[in-house]
């Protein structure tokens, strides 16, 4: 990450120091012309004064002057070496040639590990001003339903969910959802009810049957007021956490695109996005049967997750469930997670497009940032971690190598 810097300082270093040659002093010259910025900071270490506050950041000098912190850094190289009195002023004198020579080079490494310092920091300085200029606020709780007649009806971002309660649909705070035509409370007679969240958005619901529902931003559920039938049938899209209420008469069966997940009462989530290569269903608690669209079965067991591909064929590994939950529970947790996947879901809970300029190689993150900080902040953790960098443009992250 700090090639560049570091080459510049170094430059910059030989040409204090008088010992430029023709190709490096082209070379420099390349760089000074490249930005107004580049050539203001230049001139600015040639002020005494201005070396001096550079350096005394990451050294503690104070009130020196250039030729005092090379004087420092000599004495101070000197002082730790232990010189023999046995040995004859010959023997010293090439000793300290030799020292000398080493301390030149000590020296000149702290003056570019300096401006490399600096550089990168207000590098980093300038790229977090880019970011933040144009900040994205976190995801909030956003949902409306759809009934059977195509009416919607906006819920309350104020509740974090809804509970079905009968043929009524309350908030979980026990205040009424209101109908769609007359704003007052009523029952809704409609079979089917569809609950969408918006990108930058998040709900729970209770179903009839007592399971509970966490939706991830962008996805859907379609679900019943009242179950009936063999199975309690639900249709998600996107992402979803759900704690199944215990029924061993009546499976409780999930449907997405491309699987169908067969419970009795457990604990698991599934990732069903259009967007996503795969279908991915994680078991927290209980077992589970995932059935693909080819009609393949796998059985998974707590702290398993199935990969369902477009193709039908199912894959099975041991997961870290508790990154496959942190949505829920209001963190992104990136365990190597790849640039393209943590971009889909920063887009889909900040409601912003991603774009890729120039040549990004494959970059995997670790780490562990709440979904509740603005986009700035969770582009400038990244950044600290990976050589990428970000930009916000309005709605849209810029993503750079």
């Amino acid at each position: 990450m700090l090639e560049k810097e570091f080459q510049v300082s170094r430059l910059i270093a030989l040409y204090f120091r008088g010992a430029l040659s023709a190709a490096q002093e082209h070379e420099l010259n390349l760089w000074l012309a490249a930005s107004k910025s580049n050539r203001a900071y230049f001139d600015s270490l040639s002020s005494e004064q201005q070396l001096s506050l550079e350096l005394k950041t990451y050294e503690n000098i104070k009130n020196t002057t250039k030729d005092e912190v090379w004087n420092m850094t000599l004495s101070k190289l000197e002082a730790g070496k232990e010189w023999s009195t046995k040995k004859t002023p010959g023997q010293v004198n090439v000793l300290k040639l030799r020292w000398q020579k080493r301390i030149l080079v000590a020296a000149s490494i702290l003056l570019i590990l300096g401006i490399a310092i600096t550089f990168y920091e207000r590098r980093a300085e300038t790229s977090q001003n880019d970011i933040s200029q144009n900040d994205v606020t976190a995801g909030s709780n956003k949902a409306y339903i759809t009934l059977a007649d195509g009416k919607t009806i906006t819920l309350n971002g104020n509740k974090s969910g809804v509970i079905i309660s009968g043929s009524n649909l309350n908030y979980n705070d026990g205040s009424a959802v209101a109908a769609p035509t007359s704003g007052e409370a009523k029952p809704f007679e409609a079979q089917f009810l569809t609950i969408t969240i918006p990108l930058g958005g998040q709900y729970q619901i209770k179903l009839g049957d007592g399971t509970l529902v966490y939706l991830n931003a962008g996805s859907s559920l379609k679900y019943p007021l009242s179950f009936s039938g063999a199975n309690r049938n639900v249709v998600l899209r996107g992402e979803a956490y759900f704690e199944v209420a215990k029924d061993k008469t009546h499976p409780f069966v999930v449907k997405t695109k491309g699987q169908e997940v067969q419970v009795l009462g457990t604990h698991f989530n599934v990732n069903s996005y259009d967007d996503e290569p795969v279908i991915k269903t994680t078991l927290l608690e209980g077992v589970v049967k995932v059935v693909s669209q080819a009609h393949k079965d796998v059985i998974l067991n707590p702290g398993e997750q199935s990969a369902v591909y477009p193709a039908g064929r199912i894959n099975v590994k041991t997961v870290d469930t508790a990154s496959a939950v942190a949505w829920k529970n209001g963190d992104f947790v990136f365990n190597g997670d790849d640039l393209k996947s943590v971009m889909k879901q920063l887009a889909r809970w900040y409601n912003v497009e991603v774009s890729y300029e120039g040549n990004i190689g494959n970059i995997g993150f670790v780490s562990t940032i709440s979904r509740s900080r603005k986009l700035s902040e969770v582009l400038n953790a990244l950044e600290m971690t990976k050589g990428v960098h970000f930009k916000i443009e309005g709605r849209r992250i810029l993503v750079m190598p």
